[in-house]
């Protein structure tokens, strides 16, 4: 099941370094041990910052377990994936018997750094849910009208304008009787990164193997969403109005269980 926007403005679905900078090194007319000593506590200090440097922004490769050491939670998985982007093909693989609960907002794939990396070819992320549920929080936001003719809506997953993302495995479970008003409109929603062409919408999307039980009081829920407004905007954009292939949405294959 798809929830589309306005569709005369609709989305199309297919199935189918940082640089460490130094100032210049000043003459030194001082004696030539003590110029030596600090010459070379310089270019150690500079090795041990430019070692921290690659340590700290090094790009993720490789499976990625949750719980563990590193990520305790699949939230503290997806802030590493925010904060330092991906290189080759990464798996977020979360150990059955561990539930999560996803964090205000959802959890949000949605950073320039992570959306760069994934552009670069042979990149790309499978997040196994292995059976385990993700429950939402508290919505905040209500749909009242139109069926999704808003960006501003709850979802307990976002992508913003990422590539290359397959989510399979999970169940999506919010008690029936949760409040209208606490509920959310979407389990997994999509939505382009840019206010402005290249708007950069999601492309090679697979949600597979998932199950979505979401509250029955909200008339206006869907499990899988795509809206062509950027998170949190009631802005409609005319995606088909942009220039470059990554403006509309592409290759998005959805195949799941409705709870």
């Amino acid at each position: 099941m798809f929830a589309f926007a306005n569709e005369n403005e609709i989305l199309t679905f297919y199935y189918m370094n940082k640089s460490l900078q130094t100032s210049s090194l000043l003459p030194y007319t001082g004696n030539n041990k003590t110029k030596n000593f600090r010459l070379s506590s310089l270019f150690i200090s500079l090795g041990i910052l430019i070692g921290l440097s690659s340590s700290i922004h090094a790009q993720v490769s490789g499976t990625m377990t949750v719980p563990s050491a590193l990520y305790p939670t699949l939230k503290d998985a997806i802030d590493t994936l925010n904060n330092q982007g991906v290189s080759g093909a990464v798996v977020v693989s979360v150990t059955a018997g561990n539930a999560q609960t996803a964090p205000t907002n959802g959890y949000q794939l949605n950073s320039t750094t992570l959306i760069n990396s994934l552009n670069l070819i042979g990149n790309s992320i499978t997040f196994n849910g292995n059976g385990n549920t993700i429950s939402p929080y508290t919505g905040t936001k209500t749909i009242t009208s139109t069926i999704l003719a808003t960006g501003n809506y709850d979802a307990i997953w976002v992508l913003s304008g990422v590539d290359n993302i397959s989510i399979n495995g999970f169940v999506f479970s919010e008690p029936a009787s949760t409040a209208a008003a606490a509920s959310m409109e979407s389990a997994i929603a999509m939505f382009p990164k840019n206010a402005v062409a290249p708007f950069d919408a999601c492309q090679n999307i697979n949600i597979t193997n998932c199950t979505f039980e979401l509250s029955t009081t909200n008339n206006y829920t869907f499990p899988v969403s795509a809206t062509n407004y950027i998170y949190g905007s009631t802005t409609a954009l005319n995606l088909h109005a942009g220039t470059v292939a990554s403006d509309v949405f592409r290759n998005i294959n959805i195949s799941n269980k409705w709870g």
